[in-house]
């Protein structure tokens, strides 16, 4: 709110008080009543905040949680010490199918929200990862909701740098099944495709 006056400039006020120095002398005061050691002094802020009235004064400006947000807070609690179990029970399985179920539990866990928040050390701090997995798994994640990749437990195995494409391997094969001039190897040997 701003009060203007004929002879001065505008003036801002800060919430119900008239001036911020009007809200000095209420908060010098309040703090001159109230008693000195800590203990007591806790007791009575604490019996006048939870009073139906200022408490939901203060649920409103987001100073104090309501009932309902303490219950969703816990409720996250109990999810992240759940999934931060199931990831640590799996991060230790080291079979496809072990490697195959953590890669889907970080990618179903972690999404844009994360990335849009800039949270991404905070929840690998919360599930006991490390930054560049919980990346690994949002980018998974857009990868198999865009439509890239079919499934989310496929697992693609990274190839090696020098191994042969199919092309070249069909072109040997043909090369000594057909146009070598003369067979070789023995009739045990298996060509591999």
């Amino acid at each position: 709110m701003i009060i203007e006056t004929e002879e001065t400039l505008p003036v801002e006020t800060v919430g119900v008080f008239k001036s911020r120095m009007a809200k000095k002398r209420a908060v010098d005061k309040t703090r001159k009543a109230l008693p000195a050691t800590p203990s007591k002094k806790v007791e009575v802020v604490e019996k006048l905040v939870l009073s139906p009235q200022t408490r939901r004064s203060l649920e409103k400006k987001g100073l104090v949680t309501s009932p309902e947000e303490e219950k969703e807070m816990e409720a996250l609690r109990a999810i992240t010490s759940d999934l931060t179990s199931g990831i640590r029970h799996l991060k230790r399985n080291k079979r496809n199918e072990g490697r195959a179920a953590f890669g889907a539990i970080k990618s179903l866990a972690f999404g844009e929200r994360v990335k849009e928040k800039r949270l991404t050390s905070t929840v690998s701090k919360l599930v006991s990862l490390d930054r560049r997995s919980v990346s690994q798994g949002i980018k998974r994640r857009f990868e198999v909701l865009k439509g890239d990749e079919p499934s989310w437990l496929l697992t693609k195995r990274k190839p090696r740098v020098d191994s042969l494409s199919e092309e070249v391997k069909n072109s040997v094969c043909l090369y000594w099944t057909f146009e070598a001039s003369r067979p070789t190897g023995d009739k045990k040997d298996i060509i591999r495709k």
